[in-house]
């Protein structure tokens, strides 16, 4: 059979997201090495704004709910994000967020906007320019590229699959990690109601000895490097047969990397452990 999203002009899906991750940065001595953890819940909204003849779509995502709890050394800071409004707490105290407007913020003020096609592949983004720069040199648009859910472009049936390959930025250099994904379609099942189709996917990336730079303006120190970079993801998803969109979805990504940094008494290397899961449900 064949898989595709069937976009619907103006239709807005609603998902609820989950989240929980932890982080684990080993520093070198005599800095103390540091744990995070992350838990939380938003809301991800999917409105099709136009659908062309060919069956890609503009389309705008934004969250108009976020509720997050990070757990640091010393410190748990409870974020809401509702009504474009942010309500921030350290240890329990209110923060002043008036510095920043946020209601402007791409994703949570302001919708995202993407061009995708029927396979699920973001194609084009009308507008990067609020994106561009929003957490350091990170490439979001282009991150926001390797992180969909991608159809193949041929008729499947139960047991085969399909590999796709997208390149995802790394921050600081020029070599973006080169993301392998495996999808396979494991078989059919009944959630609300409809017919989805269950496909597993399974991906991996890895990278070593690749120099950072800096962005424009800034300086770091020579010799800043990422000695190792990995990233490895699992998880499935369920895709509405007849009505082409996501049901729900879980995913499990882990990374590791080592990087190696300058320091006045010699070179020194962090490395961090991080694992995030992610389940999303249409609502």
């Amino acid at each position: 059979m064949t898989l595709e999203y069937r976009f619907t002009p103006k239709e807005s899906l609603k998902y609820q997201l989950s989240l929980a991750g932890t982080m684990k940065t080993k520093m070198p001595s005599p800095m103390p090495s540091s744990d995070m953890n992350l838990k939380g819940t938003l809301d991800y909204l999917q409105r099709a704004v136009k659908v062309a003849s060919d069956g890609t779509a503009d389309i705008e995502m934004s969250c108009p709910r976020m509720e997050m709890e990070v757990m640091l050394p010393g410190q748990m800071i409870d974020i809401l994000w509702k009504d474009k409004r942010l309500d921030l707490k350290i240890n329990g105290e209110p923060q002043p967020s008036d510095e920043v407007n946020f209601s402007t913020m791409p994703f949570l003020g302001a919708p995202v906007k993407v061009r995708m096609n029927k396979l699920g592949k973001v194609v084009e983004f009308p507008d990067t320019s609020a994106l561009e720069g929003l957490v350091g040199n990170l490439r979001i648009s282009e991150m926001l590229k390797t992180n969909q859910s991608q159809l193949p472009d041929h008729p499947v049936g139960v047991g085969d699959s399909w590999i796709v390959e997208t390149k995802a930025p790394i921050p600081g250099t020029d070599h973006p990690l080169t993301v392998k994904t495996t999808y396979l379609l494991e078989g059919f099942e009944t959630l609300k109601g409809e017919r989805a189709a269950k496909i597993v996917m399974k991906g991996s990336a890895q990278a070593k000895n690749l120099e950072i730079g800096a962005p424009a303006g800034q300086q770091v120190r020579p010799g800043m490097t990422f000695d190792e970079l990995s990233q490895e993801m699992e998880g499935a998803f369920w895709f509405s047969v007849e009505k082409g969109r996501v049901l729900k979805s879980e995913l499990t990504t882990k990374v590791w990397q080592v990087m190696t940094v300058p320091l006045p008494n010699g070179t020194r290397k962090i490395s961090t452990d991080m694992q995030m899961k992610v389940n999303m449900v249409l609502k």
